[in-house]
């Protein structure tokens, strides 16, 4: 397929056989072109995939598939500053759409969700290029993709105090590890997940804010506090929330 196609194909009707057409559309993915990107080829997965809900189990079972692959989440793992971010970072929303699939109608089993968080938490773990918006070619945005992802997986039945927990730690650990203060309000896509936790009862807001302490140099302490504050405006319980809240960050060191 080419982007000629790509284009008449996001101006058109979904053709009957949907998920061969589909495959052609995911190394778009990777495109370090935000039209092709975003705008087509992401746009067109999510219309036919969650708006539509046109792909069968055992479709969304081979997307999935790619997403977790070496084409998706760990396509140039580990490297940071070059072009290989926008696959894996894409990759997770197009788990984050799977996921959503199923959490409005199952057919992942409990061992399937398992070996999904397992990769998104090795992904977490291992992602250093944690670039927002990337000038000239879009969006980047790690942290917020994953999260997106994470979120989907704590709303899932499978996913229980356990499962939760080890989120919590993933993306806390984000927000220490990246060496830049958050613009693209990656905060409140990272805060998205930790209230879902708390407003499932799967964890209680003790246990999510413990994920936030730690040490960490003046940008670690502005990230983590600003999901914080994201959290206080999305939960109603600004007793547990204020001090951390109030808290202003320090100089580094």
């Amino acid at each position: 397929m080419d982007e000629a196609q790509l284009r008449s194909m996001a101006a058109s009707d979904p053709p009957g056989d949907v998920w061969p057409t589909l495959r052609e559309v995911l190394p778009f993915l990777g495109s370090a072109d935000q039209e092709l990107r975003d705008e087509l080829a992401f746009a067109i997965l999510a219309d036919w995939v969650h708006e539509r809900d046109l792909l069968e189990p055992h479709e969304l079972r081979e997307l999935l598939a790619f997403a977790l692959s070496g084409d998706g989440l760990r396509h140039g793992i580990g490297e940071s500053d070059t072009d290989t971010v926008f696959a894996r970072s894409f990759a997770a929303l197009v788990v984050a759409l799977v996921l959503a699939v199923d959490n409005r109608t199952p057919f992942l089993t409990r061992e399937e969700l398992a070996g999904v968080l397992d990769a998104l938490l090795d992904y977490a773990g291992s992602e250093r290029d944690l670039r927002g918006f990337v000038r000239d070619k879009g969006w980047a945005h790690a942290a917020a993709h994953v999260a997106d992802a994470f979120d989907e997986c704590v709303r899932s039945r499978f996913a229980g105090a356990t499962e939760s927990r080890l989120v919590v730690d993933a993306l806390c650990s984000l927000a220490t590890r990246s060496t830049e203060v958050f613009t693209a309000e990656e905060d409140e896509r990272i805060a998205t997940p930790l209230a879902a936790a708390v407003e499932l009862g799967k964890l209680t807001l003790p246990q999510v804010l413990g994920g936030l302490e730690g040490q960490g140099g003046r940008v670690q302490r502005i990230n983590r506090n600003h999901i914080a504050r994201s959290l206080y405006f999305r939960l109603d319980r600004p007793d547990e929330l204020l001090p951390l809240v109030a808290w202003a960050p320090g100089e580094e060191g």
